[in-house]
């Protein structure tokens, strides 16, 4: 099972959005590795209808909680407008229920991130930089509370186990950030203990990027190639520099275990994914796909790992079993003038993709129950 509950966003709310998290800074060496394909199913999917409004839902993020557990953020048209929507589906998208969000007159476009520690306790870090707002839930997004940080420190990013939850602190300075901390909390509390200096004043920005049991990752960078990767292996209490490197303009790290580390990273037109099997020590490598831009992947465990391309008439789910040394389609999503797609897959065979047009209809939601060989539209 993967250990990372992370939130995706739709490629068009994540490049017209203000998330700070998809600045991680890294970069990494180079091995080759070869595609295959295998021939795809092409018939048109089943639609499933999930009523919980009189109008169409937009799906913009999603956030796997754990196993079937996922959440999903969109809006849907109101008397006064768009209106905000939260639902939450126990199933993988088989059915939906209306949860809440934290204030009133909530925008998606101002989300960061929503990301999910368990079923029950999760984080939506919300707002313009510098004047974000941390919330935090403990009963399944039923209710929200605000997150008291203090001397204007602002939250940078998050990262979470089951049981714990990281976020990198930092009070803006003459234009730019510096003295960041790391921050740590109990799964579903408000309250949270600075555990440490994250990282010294010569990096322009640094991020908790993954963490599993008592190992914590942070990137940090300083825009100009400069990247360094540490590891705490104490709960964030101290860190060590594992890796350096050059390169790359951005990278977002998982965790699938405490050896197995994941890099989602571009190189400025195209994008490039790396796996480390000694905690983040050594990198390889790891796909020919080599899509323009982000391609955002998703593994599940320690060998198989999805992503979803843009691909003629739809988008091809690519799927390898061996650590991605070799990818072999799966099968299409379709959707004409596909702008990018995000995957999400509980499990080898269930799994969900937010796939977003270059043009209208607007962002549209699938799962499959046969590890992307064929896919059903999500109506909700």
């Amino acid at each position: 099972m993967v250990m990372r509950p992370r939130s995706v966003r739709s490629p068009k709310a994540r490049r017209a959005g203000t998330a700070v998290v998809t600045a991680l800074l890294l970069a990494t060496a180079a091995c080759a590795s070869t595609a295959t394909t295998k021939p795809v199913s092409t018939s048109h999917p089943e639609t499933v209808a999930i009523a919980t409004s009189s109008s169409p839902f937009v799906p913009e993020m999603m956030a796997r909680a754990s196993g079937k557990v996922v959440y999903v953020l969109g809006t849907v048209a109101c008397p006064t407008g768009v209106c905000s929507r939260l639902l939450r589906s126990s199933d993988d998208g088989s059915s939906f229920e209306p949860v809440s969000l934290p204030v009133p007159g909530f925008v998606v476009g101002a989300v960061q991130e929503l990301r999910f520690a368990n079923p029950t306790d999760g984080y939506l870090l919300y707002g313009q930089p510098v004047n974000d707002v941390l919330y935090v839930t403990d009963d399944s997004a039923h209710s929200w509370r605000a997150v008291n940080f203090g001397s204007k420190l602002s939250v940078l990013s998050i990262a979470t186990t089951p049981q714990l939850a990281y976020a990198t602190v930092s009070k803006p300075s003459a234009g730019r950030w510096g003295s960041y901390r790391l921050a740590r909390s109990v799964a579903g509390s408000s309250n949270w203990t600075v555990v440490s200096v994250a990282r010294a004043e010569r990096y322009s920005e640094t991020l908790v990027g993954a963490a599993v049991g008592e190992r914590v990752w942070l990137v940090a960078g300083n825009g100009t190639g400069d990247v360094t990767l540490s590891l705490s292996v104490n709960e964030g209490t101290s860190f060590t520099d594992i890796w350096n490197g050059a390169g790359l303009i951005s990278c977002g790290p998982f965790a699938t275990s405490d050896t197995v580390v994941w890099l989602d990273c571009s190189g400025g037109t195209m994008a490039d994914w790396f796996r480390s099997t000694d905690g983040g020590r050594h990198f390889r490598f790891i796909s020919a796909l080599r899509p323009y831009h982000t391609a955002p992947f998703d593994p599940v465990g320690n060998t198989v790992v999805f992503t979803c391309l843009p691909a003629g008439s739809g988008a091809d789910v690519y799927r390898s079993t061996n650590g991605g040394e070799t990818f072999e389609v799966r099968g299409k999503v379709p959707v004409k003038d596909v702008q990018g797609a995000d995957v999400s897959f509980a499990n080898r065979q269930q799994g969900l993709v937010l796939v977003s047009p270059l043009v209208a209809p607007p962002n549209e939601l699938f799962r499959t129950n046969d590890g992307g060989v064929t896919w059903i539209r999500v109506r909700v």
